[in-house]
């Protein structure tokens, strides 16, 4: 089985079979995940009803199978709200997409400036940063991202 993130949509495939396909452009709050060691379970709120599938991570000849789900969920995190029921942390934790709507709500409601928003909390020294990078490079539209991000740089003079 295999879990793709492919045009905004996640799915799960099996021998070629897709079993799940989820928008992962679905408003706040329509989607959310909670993981603990090896497994995943995605939940899809719709309206007054709810679905929820669950991934078991298998190890591979590079990763054991909580590293498989580690990673998975480093990914996913970018499009939902993941949370691991063990943490044992007191921080409130923000994704960039959350940080990034309460800093454009300050900004129309009262001209407030980056300062006055919600920073994300820094990387943990675990966060699996070289896979990371590894995947960017390897998605086709990460050059055009990086483009992006330049040219606002630049318009920032930064």
């Amino acid at each position: 089985m295999r879990l793709l993130v492919k045009n905004m949509q996640l799915l799960v495939v099996q021998q070629g079979t897709v079993l799940e396909s989820v928008g992962l452009t679905s408003g706040s709050g329509q989607l959310r995940g909670v993981w603990k060691d090896t497994i995943l379970v995605v939940v899809i709120k719709h309206q007054t009803t709810s679905r929820r599938f669950r991934v078991k991570f298998a190890a591979t000849d590079l990763n054991s199978a909580k590293s498989n789900c580690r990673d998975c969920v480093t990914i996913l995190s970018q499009y939902m709200p993941i949370h691991d029921p063990t943490e044992t942390s007191t921080t409130a934790h923000i994704t960039i997409s959350d940080w990034y709507n309460n800093f454009m709500k300050a900004e129309a409601s009262n001209g407030s400036t980056l300062v006055d928003c919600l920073a994300p909390e820094p990387l943990p020294p675990e966060f699996p940063l070289d896979k990371t990078v590894q995947l960017c490079i390897l998605d086709p539209s990460f050059l055009e991202l990086v483009g992006k991000v330049d040219a606002t740089l630049q318009q920032m003079h930064l």
